[in-house]
């Protein structure tokens, strides 16, 4: 991560956004998709690094994920919509 990213990061994360952002969704169903996941070769480095992620950094996201977020299948989040009038959100 660069430094720039690293400090407006950390800026956002002190000025409590994210805590906010998370208390505000709380009750709220998040669908998280990846345009692309492939293991780091010369070949990755073609790729716009928006759209493509290396298979070791999808791996540490998802452990974040894991344990900061509940993980449901997406069978689970069709009956959780249906039923409690939860919002979506895509990102």
């Amino acid at each position: 991560m660069s430094l720039l990213k690293k400090i407006v990061y950390q800026s956002i994360n002190l000025s409590g956004i994210n805590a906010w952002s998370r208390k505000r969704h709380a009750n709220s169903i998040l669908f998280l998709t990846y345009h692309l996941v492939l293991p780091y070769s010369e070949k990755f480095k073609r790729f716009d690094y928006r759209n493509v992620v290396s298979t070791d950094r999808f791996d540490e996201q998802i452990r974040f994920l894991k344990k900061n977020y509940q993980i449901i299948s997406l069978s689970e989040a069709h009956r959780l919509m249906r039923g409690s009038g939860k919002t979506v959100r895509m990102l």
